[in-house]
C-alpha cells in the first residue's frame, strides 16, 4: 500500500511563478507528506506491555521508523510526475488523505492507543483528542483519538455518549489545526445545554476558544425515568442549529416524557445540513426506525447574524434504540430542488429553472428570495432518502456561481442514483451513534447496516468515538466496486 497521491513537488520546488490555486495545491501536498512523516513517529514509542516491542520498533534503535521514512520519501518521489493535471492531482490527494487516516487507525490500534474499558461500573474516562500540531503530555491512562477534520463531530458524540452512559470524558486539543482553534459558539452552547439538560458536571465551566474541557457523566443522578425538558438553546451566532440538534437528540430520546426545545442560530450554514435537510431527509428516516420526532422552522437564520429558530418536539423511546438496515434505496420516487437566490438574481430564475429541468427528471422546484444563494436537492426513493447541497460563498453572488452550484449538485445526485448507496454522507455520520446505542440497548440484537456514498471524516470520527465507549462492538467497513461503502456494526 502506498500514498495514493500525485504531487508535483519537483516542479513546485523550483523558483517559478505559481498561481494561487497551484500554491494552495502545493501546500496540501506538503501537508500530506508531513502527515505521513509524523505518523511514523508513533512507531518510535513502545507498544502496550502485552505486545512484543520487536513487532514494531525492532530490537535495537528504531529501524522500523527509519524504514517508514525512507518508504514515504521513495513513494513521493516515484509519483512526482504521474500527473500534470490539477484536478487529477486533487483527486489523488483525497485518496492520499483517506489512506493516511486508515494507516493512522491501524497504527493506533496496533500500539493499543485506541481502546478503552467496556461500559461497566466503575466508569472509565476516555480522553478524546482532536487534531493538533502541538505535542501534549498525556497520562498513561489517556485514550487518544485522532481525526483529520472531525473535531466538532468528536465533541458532539462524545458529550452525548458521556451523558447517556454516565461516563467521564476529557476532550483535548479541540480544533487545534483550525484557523480559529478551540470551542466555537455552537460547540460551547451545545455542551452547556447538555450540562443543563442532563445534570452532568465539569471541573471548570468551558468557555469560547477553550482547547480542552472535561465532563463528569458519572455525576448525573441515576434516576430510572428522568423527565423530559422544555428549554431554549441560543447559539449566539449563525452556528448550525441542526448540528446542535445532533448533539442533544440522542439524550432526549432516553428520557421518560416528551421534550420541547427551541434552538436559536443558523438554519442554513455552509458545510452543515440545513433545516430543509433535517425536515426532509433525517427526520423521515429517523422516524421510520420507530421514533417520533418533529421539527418546525419558526424563523430562518443565515450567516453572519443567525437568529433562526428551530422548534424540536421529541417523544422519547426510553433509551430503547433498535438496529436498522439501510443498504438499498429502491426505485426513484421524487426529486425536489430548492433554489435560494438574492433579489439581484431573481431575473435569472427562468434560466436557473431551465438548467434544473434539463438534467433532472420531473423535479419539483421551489424558489426562495433570500439574502444568500444556495442549491439543495432532496431525493426520495422507495426505501431511503438523501440530500445534497451547495451554499454559494459571498454576499453578492453572481449568476455564474449559481449555475456552477446547480451543476455540481446535479452531478452528486446523478452519482448517488447510479451507485448502490442508500444514504448520503450527512445521514451516515448522523446515524452512526444510533447503531452503537442500539447494540448497547440490546447486545443480542441484529447487526445495523448502512451503505453510504463516501466515507467522510465525520463518519470515521463518529465510528472512532462509538468504539471508544463500547470497544466490544466492532464496526466493519467494506468498499464496494462502485465506490460506495458498507458500514456494519457487528
Amino acid at each position: 500500500m502506498c500514498p495514493a497521491l500525485s504531487p508535483r513537488l519537483l516542479k513546485m520546488q523550483k523558483p517559478v511563478a505559481m498561481s494561487l490555486k497551484q500554491f494552495m495545491l502545493r501546500s496540501e501536498i506538503l501537508k500530506l507528506y508531513r502527515g505521513f512523516m509524523r505518523l511514523g513517529k508513533l512507531l518510535n514509542e513502545p507498544p502496550a506491555a502485552s505486545q512484543n516491542p520487536s513487532n514494531l520498533t525492532g530490537c535495537n534503535g528504531n529501524p522500523m521508523r527509519e524504514e517508514w521514512k525512507e518508504w514515504v520519501r521513495s513513494e513521493f518521489r516515484l509519483r512526482q510526475h504521474s500527473s500534470t493535471d490539477d484536478e487529477a492531482t486533487r483527486t489523488l490527494l483525497v485518496h492520499g488523505k483517506r489512506q493516511l487516516q486508515e494507516m493512522e487507525r491501524t497504527i493506533l490500534l496496533a500500539t493499543n492507543r485506541n481502546t478503552s474499558s467496556p461500559v461497566t461500573p466503575p466508569p472509565a474516562s476516555p480522553h478524546h483528542q482532536c487534531p493538533s500540531k502541538n505535542k501534549t503530555n498525556h497520562k498513561p491512562s489517556d485514550t487518544l483519538l485522532s481525526s483529520q477534520n472531525g473535531g466538532g463531530q468528536i465533541i458532539r458524540n462524545a458529550v452525548t455518549l458521556s451523558c447517556i452512559l454516565k461516563r467521564d470524558i476529557k476532550v483535548i486539543n479541540i480544533r487545534a489545526n483550525r484557523p480559529n482553534p478551540g470551542l466555537a459558539s455552537q460547540h460551547l452552547e451545545s455542551i452547556l445545554a447538555m450540562l443543563r439538560i442532563s445534570g452532568a458536571t465539569t471541573s471548570l465551566t468551558p468557555k469560547k476558544q477553550d482547547t480542552s474541557f472535561d465532563l463528569n457523566g458519572t455525576s448525573i443522578p441515576r434516576v430510572s425515568s428522568p423527565p423530559g425538558v422544555n428549554t431554549n438553546i441560543d447559539l449566539k451566532t449563525a452556528g448550525s442549529c441542526t448540528l446542535c440538534i445532533q448533539c442533544i437528540l440522542p439524550f432526549l430520546m432516553t428520557l421518560a416524557t416528551p421534550s420541547r426545545v427551541t434552538v436559536i442560530g443558523g438554519t442554513h450554514v455552509m458545510k452543515s445540513p440545513s433545516f430543509d435537510y433535517l425536515q426532509r431527509v433525517f427526520l423521515p428516516t429517523f422516524n421510520l426506525l420507530g421514533n417520533d420526532v418533529k421539527a418546525w422552522l419558526r424563523a430562518p437564520g443565515y450567516f453572519p447574524r443567525g437568529g433562526g429558530r428551530v422548534e424540536l418536539e421529541v417523544n422519547p423511546n426510553g433509551g430503547k434504540f433498535v438496529p436498522f438496515n439501510l443498504t438499498e434505496k429502491g426505485s426513484l420516487v421524487t426529486i425536489e430542488a430548492i433554489l435560494n437566490v438574492t433579489p439581484k438574481l431573481e431575473k435569472h430564475l427562468p434560466e436557473f429553472r431551465r438548467l434544473i429541468s434539463e438534467k433532472t427528471p420531473k423535479p419539483r422546484i421551489e424558489f426562495r428570495i433570500l439574502s444568500f444563494a444556495s442549491v439543495e436537492y432532496f431525493v426520495t426513493c422507495e426505501k431511503s432518502r438523501a440530500g445534497f447541497s451547495y451554499l454559494v460563498e459571498g454576499r453578492n453572488p453572481e449568476p455564474d456561481q449559481v449555475f456552477k452550484a446547480i451543476t455540481t449538485v446535479q452531478k452528486e445526485v446523478e452519482d448517488f442514483l447510479v451507485s448502490s448507496a442508500a444514504v448520503d454522507t450527512f445521514l451516515a455520520d448522523q446515524l452512526i451513534i444510533y447503531t452503537s446505542l442500539a447494540k448497547l440497548s440490546d447486545p443480542s440484537s441484529a447487526e445495523s447496516r448502512l451503505r453510504t456514498v463516501t466515507l467522510s471524516d465525520h463518519t470515521t470520527s463518529a465510528i472512532h468515538v462509538a468504539q471508544l465507549f463500547s470497544p466490544q462492538n466492532k464496526f466493519q467497513i467494506t468498499k464496494r466496486e462502485d465506490g460506495a461503502h458498507d458500514i456494519v456494526l457487528l
